[in-house]
Protein backbone atom coordinates (compact mmCIF):
# COMPACT_ATOMS: atom_id res chain seq x y z
CA UNK A 1 0.00 0.00 0.00
CA UNK A 2 0.90 3.45 -1.34
CA UNK A 3 -0.14 6.57 1.36
CA UNK A 4 -0.33 9.20 -0.39
CA UNK A 5 -1.19 12.72 0.46
CA UNK A 6 -2.10 15.68 -1.45
CA UNK A 7 -1.33 19.25 -1.51
CA UNK A 8 -3.72 21.53 -3.62
CA UNK A 9 -2.87 25.28 -3.48
CA UNK A 10 -3.85 28.49 -6.09
CA UNK A 11 -1.23 30.30 -8.12
CA UNK A 12 -1.04 33.76 -7.85
CA UNK A 13 -3.00 34.04 -11.12
CA UNK A 14 -5.88 31.98 -10.67
CA UNK A 15 -6.71 34.12 -7.63
CA UNK A 16 -9.49 35.60 -9.81
CA UNK A 17 -11.18 32.58 -10.13
CA UNK A 18 -13.31 31.41 -7.78
CA UNK A 19 -13.53 27.76 -8.42
CA UNK A 20 -10.29 27.29 -9.46
CA UNK A 21 -8.93 25.64 -6.10
CA UNK A 22 -12.00 23.44 -6.69
CA UNK A 23 -10.99 22.20 -9.75
CA UNK A 24 -7.57 21.70 -8.98
CA UNK A 25 -8.76 19.64 -5.70
CA UNK A 26 -10.83 17.51 -7.93
CA UNK A 27 -8.19 16.93 -10.47
CA UNK A 28 -5.82 15.82 -7.88
CA UNK A 29 -8.21 13.07 -6.06
CA UNK A 30 -9.14 12.03 -10.20
CA UNK A 31 -5.91 11.19 -10.49
CA UNK A 32 -5.04 9.02 -7.10
CA UNK A 33 -8.50 7.10 -7.26
CA UNK A 34 -7.68 5.84 -10.72
CA UNK A 35 -4.26 4.37 -9.22
CA UNK A 36 -5.97 2.61 -6.78
CA UNK A 37 -4.77 -0.57 -8.48
CA UNK A 38 -1.41 0.73 -8.06
CA UNK A 39 -2.23 0.58 -4.58
CA UNK A 40 -2.50 4.64 -3.57
CA UNK A 41 -4.58 5.01 -0.96
CA UNK A 42 -5.65 8.94 0.13
CA UNK A 43 -4.27 9.39 3.94
CA UNK A 44 -4.33 13.25 3.71
CA UNK A 45 -5.46 16.20 1.73
CA UNK A 46 -3.73 19.99 2.34
CA UNK A 47 -6.61 22.80 0.45
CA UNK A 48 -4.33 25.51 0.64
CA UNK A 49 -6.06 29.00 0.74
CA UNK A 50 -2.73 31.19 1.39
CA UNK A 51 -1.07 32.70 -2.29
CA UNK A 52 1.87 34.36 -0.73
CA UNK A 53 5.07 33.14 -2.01
CA UNK A 54 6.82 32.64 1.53
CA UNK A 55 5.84 29.42 3.19
CA UNK A 56 5.62 30.89 6.78
CA UNK A 57 2.07 31.75 6.40
CA UNK A 58 0.84 28.92 4.56
CA UNK A 59 -0.77 27.06 7.48
CA UNK A 60 -1.79 23.86 5.13
CA UNK A 61 2.02 23.29 3.96
CA UNK A 62 3.43 23.95 7.65
CA UNK A 63 1.02 21.28 8.77
CA UNK A 64 1.93 18.85 5.59
CA UNK A 65 5.64 19.23 6.63
CA UNK A 66 5.31 17.96 9.82
CA UNK A 67 3.01 15.07 8.78
CA UNK A 68 5.84 14.26 6.44
CA UNK A 69 8.46 14.71 9.36
CA UNK A 70 6.09 12.20 11.49
CA UNK A 71 6.20 9.54 8.25
CA UNK A 72 2.79 9.85 7.95
CA UNK A 73 2.71 8.84 4.07
CA UNK A 74 5.04 7.63 1.39
CA UNK A 75 3.70 10.19 -1.23
CA UNK A 76 3.16 13.87 -1.48
CA UNK A 77 0.57 14.69 -5.00
CA UNK A 78 0.86 18.28 -6.31
CA UNK A 79 0.10 19.89 -9.79
CA UNK A 80 3.86 21.16 -10.12
CA UNK A 81 6.30 23.06 -8.47
CA UNK A 82 5.28 26.49 -8.34
CA UNK A 83 2.58 24.85 -6.05
CA UNK A 84 4.52 23.85 -3.52
CA UNK A 85 7.43 26.81 -3.45
CA UNK A 86 7.99 29.85 -5.51
CA UNK A 87 11.38 30.34 -4.15
CA UNK A 88 14.25 28.40 -4.35
CA UNK A 89 15.18 27.77 -0.71
CA UNK A 90 11.98 26.94 0.17
CA UNK A 91 12.27 24.42 -2.75
CA UNK A 92 15.26 23.14 -1.87
CA UNK A 93 14.08 22.85 1.74
CA UNK A 94 11.38 20.92 0.52
CA UNK A 95 13.41 18.36 -0.93
CA UNK A 96 15.67 17.42 1.44
CA UNK A 97 12.77 17.32 3.97
CA UNK A 98 11.46 14.44 1.33
CA UNK A 99 14.83 13.03 1.36
CA UNK A 100 15.48 12.70 5.14
CA UNK A 101 12.11 11.08 5.85
CA UNK A 102 11.92 9.04 2.16
CA UNK A 103 8.90 10.30 0.54
CA UNK A 104 8.06 11.42 -3.21
CA UNK A 105 6.64 13.79 -5.10
CA UNK A 106 4.40 12.93 -7.41
CA UNK A 107 3.50 15.67 -10.26
CA UNK A 108 0.45 14.82 -11.72
CA UNK A 109 0.86 17.64 -14.04
CA UNK A 110 3.47 16.04 -15.91
CA UNK A 111 2.49 13.16 -14.70
CA UNK A 112 5.86 11.63 -13.44
CA UNK A 113 7.70 10.97 -9.83
CA UNK A 114 10.33 14.01 -8.67
CA UNK A 115 13.83 11.91 -9.55
CA UNK A 116 17.44 13.18 -8.09
CA UNK A 117 18.36 13.59 -11.80
CA UNK A 118 15.68 16.16 -12.09
CA UNK A 119 17.26 18.14 -9.48
CA UNK A 120 18.85 20.91 -12.19
CA UNK A 121 15.46 21.31 -14.16
CA UNK A 122 13.48 21.78 -11.16
CA UNK A 123 15.87 24.49 -9.41
CA UNK A 124 15.92 26.34 -12.69
CA UNK A 125 11.64 26.29 -12.58
CA UNK A 126 12.15 27.17 -8.83
CA UNK A 127 13.92 30.34 -9.13
CA UNK A 128 11.78 30.66 -12.60
CA UNK A 129 8.94 30.95 -10.54
CA UNK A 130 10.63 32.94 -8.29
CA UNK A 131 11.51 35.46 -10.60
CA UNK A 132 8.10 35.36 -11.92
CA UNK A 133 6.16 35.94 -8.83
CA UNK A 134 8.84 38.50 -8.25
CA UNK A 135 7.81 40.28 -11.05
CA UNK A 136 4.09 39.68 -10.71
CA UNK A 137 4.20 41.22 -7.54
CA UNK A 138 5.91 44.29 -8.57
CA UNK A 139 3.37 44.84 -11.26
CA UNK A 140 0.36 44.10 -8.57
CA UNK A 141 1.82 46.49 -6.50
CA UNK A 142 2.37 49.77 -8.96
CA UNK A 143 -1.22 49.23 -10.79
CA UNK A 144 -2.61 49.15 -6.96
CA UNK A 145 -0.93 52.35 -6.37
CA UNK A 146 -1.83 53.43 -9.54
CA UNK A 147 -5.36 53.03 -8.65
CA UNK A 148 -5.16 54.30 -5.32
CA UNK A 149 -3.31 57.69 -6.52
CA UNK A 150 -6.05 58.28 -9.11
CA UNK A 151 -8.68 57.23 -6.39
CA UNK A 152 -9.95 54.99 -8.87
CA UNK A 153 -9.70 51.57 -6.14
CA UNK A 154 -9.94 51.94 -1.91
CA UNK A 155 -9.29 48.31 -1.39
CA UNK A 156 -11.04 48.16 1.48
CA UNK A 157 -12.23 44.26 1.85
CA UNK A 158 -13.31 44.31 5.31
CA UNK A 159 -16.57 45.76 6.47
CA UNK A 160 -16.34 49.28 8.45
CA UNK A 161 -18.45 50.05 11.73
CA UNK A 162 -20.15 53.33 10.90
CA UNK A 163 -20.68 52.64 7.22
CA UNK A 164 -22.55 49.92 4.81
CA UNK A 165 -20.82 49.14 1.51
CA UNK A 166 -23.11 49.46 -1.11
CA UNK A 167 -20.86 49.26 -4.42
CA UNK A 168 -17.46 49.14 -5.46
CA UNK A 169 -15.94 51.69 -3.86
CA UNK A 170 -19.01 53.38 -2.68
CA UNK A 171 -20.35 53.42 1.41
CA UNK A 172 -23.12 55.12 3.03
CA UNK A 173 -23.27 55.93 6.65
CA UNK A 174 -24.43 53.46 8.76
CA UNK A 175 -26.88 55.54 11.22
CA UNK A 176 -27.08 53.53 14.28
CA UNK A 177 -23.54 52.99 14.29
CA UNK A 178 -22.46 56.32 13.74
CA UNK A 179 -24.36 56.95 16.14
CA UNK A 180 -22.54 54.35 18.76
CA UNK A 181 -19.10 55.78 17.46
CA UNK A 182 -20.44 60.18 18.33
CA UNK A 183 -21.09 58.00 21.97
CA UNK A 184 -17.22 57.01 21.90
CA UNK A 185 -16.06 60.78 21.08
CA UNK A 186 -18.58 61.86 24.00
CA UNK A 187 -17.39 59.68 26.68
CA UNK A 188 -13.16 60.44 25.64
CA UNK A 189 -14.06 63.77 26.04
CA UNK A 190 -15.65 62.91 29.25
CA UNK A 191 -12.31 61.33 30.34
CA UNK A 192 -13.11 58.19 29.82
CA UNK A 193 -10.47 55.36 28.74
CA UNK A 194 -10.79 52.53 26.13
CA UNK A 195 -11.85 49.89 28.37
CA UNK A 196 -14.79 52.18 29.78
CA UNK A 197 -15.91 52.93 26.51
CA UNK A 198 -15.74 49.53 25.19
CA UNK A 199 -17.80 48.67 28.54
CA UNK A 200 -20.12 51.36 28.20
CA UNK A 201 -20.67 51.08 24.75
CA UNK A 202 -21.28 47.21 24.82
CA UNK A 203 -23.58 47.81 27.16
CA UNK A 204 -25.59 50.40 25.17
CA UNK A 205 -25.81 47.68 22.86
CA UNK A 206 -22.87 48.63 20.38
CA UNK A 207 -22.02 45.45 18.40
CA UNK A 208 -19.48 44.52 15.74
CA UNK A 209 -20.14 43.65 12.11
CA UNK A 210 -20.33 40.10 12.89
CA UNK A 211 -22.34 40.06 16.63
CA UNK A 212 -19.32 40.37 18.90
CA UNK A 213 -17.79 42.69 21.34
CA UNK A 214 -15.82 45.39 20.28
CA UNK A 215 -12.89 45.40 22.34
CA UNK A 216 -10.73 48.52 23.86
CA UNK A 217 -7.56 48.06 21.22
CA UNK A 218 -10.42 48.40 18.20
CA UNK A 219 -12.42 51.35 19.62
CA UNK A 220 -8.87 53.01 20.19
CA UNK A 221 -7.89 52.21 16.46
CA UNK A 222 -11.35 53.37 15.39
CA UNK A 223 -11.42 56.45 17.10
CA UNK A 224 -7.60 57.30 16.20
CA UNK A 225 -8.57 56.36 12.53
CA UNK A 226 -8.70 59.65 10.07
CA UNK A 227 -12.10 57.40 8.65
CA UNK A 228 -13.85 59.08 11.16
CA UNK A 229 -13.97 62.61 9.20
CA UNK A 230 -13.76 60.60 5.89
CA UNK A 231 -10.22 60.30 4.56
CA UNK A 232 -8.81 56.78 3.84
CA UNK A 233 -4.98 56.45 4.08
CA UNK A 234 -3.68 53.71 2.28
CA UNK A 235 -0.07 51.74 1.46
CA UNK A 236 1.08 52.20 4.69
CA UNK A 237 2.39 48.67 4.60
CA UNK A 238 4.02 46.78 1.48
CA UNK A 239 5.64 43.27 1.26
CA UNK A 240 9.37 43.08 1.03
CA UNK A 241 10.03 40.24 -1.29
CA UNK A 242 13.62 39.69 -0.62
CA UNK A 243 13.24 39.71 3.52
CA UNK A 244 9.55 37.81 2.68
CA UNK A 245 8.05 40.41 5.44
CA UNK A 246 5.99 43.36 5.30
CA UNK A 247 7.23 46.64 6.32
CA UNK A 248 5.69 49.13 7.44
CA UNK A 249 6.40 53.15 5.39
CA UNK A 250 7.61 56.42 5.82
CA UNK A 251 4.17 58.70 5.99
CA UNK A 252 5.37 60.76 3.27
CA UNK A 253 4.72 57.17 1.06
CA UNK A 254 0.58 57.41 2.87
CA UNK A 255 -1.66 57.46 0.30
CA UNK A 256 -4.42 59.73 1.84
CA UNK A 257 -7.54 59.81 0.08
CA UNK A 258 -9.73 62.61 1.21
CA UNK A 259 -13.91 62.44 0.78
CA UNK A 260 -13.65 58.70 0.07
CA UNK A 261 -16.14 57.80 3.32
CA UNK A 262 -19.03 59.87 4.54
CA UNK A 263 -17.62 61.93 7.41
CA UNK A 264 -19.10 60.26 10.91
CA UNK A 265 -17.78 63.35 12.26
CA UNK A 266 -16.15 66.58 11.61
CA UNK A 267 -12.53 67.14 10.94
CA UNK A 268 -12.52 69.90 13.62
CA UNK A 269 -13.85 67.22 15.97
CA UNK A 270 -11.34 64.49 15.18
CA UNK A 271 -8.75 66.85 16.05
CA UNK A 272 -10.36 67.90 19.51
CA UNK A 273 -10.22 63.77 20.30
CA UNK A 274 -7.07 63.55 19.27
CA UNK A 275 -5.62 66.10 21.57
CA UNK A 276 -7.47 64.58 24.52
CA UNK A 277 -6.38 61.57 23.63
CA UNK A 278 -2.78 62.34 23.11
CA UNK A 279 -3.37 64.24 26.40
CA UNK A 280 -4.32 61.75 28.46
CA UNK A 281 -1.90 59.03 26.75
CA UNK A 282 1.02 61.56 27.95
CA UNK A 283 -0.27 61.37 31.63
CA UNK A 284 -0.96 57.94 31.82
CA UNK A 285 2.93 57.44 30.34
CA UNK A 286 4.28 59.70 33.31
CA UNK A 287 2.34 57.61 36.13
Amino acid sequence: MQRVAIYNRCSTEEEAQKNALEVQAAESLELVEAKKEEGWVIVAQYVELESGTSTKKRREYLKMVEDIKHNRFDIVVVKSIDRLARNAKDWYLFLDCLMKHNTRLYLYLERKFYQSEDALVTGIKAILAEEFSKELSAKIKNAHRRRQIKQSGLNITREMFGWNKVGKDTFERNEKEAAYFILACQLAEAGCGFRKISNALYEAGARSKNGGRISEVQWRNMLRSPRSYGTVVLHKREYDFVRKETKKLPEEEWIFIENALPALISWEYYEKIQRILDDRAKKYKHL
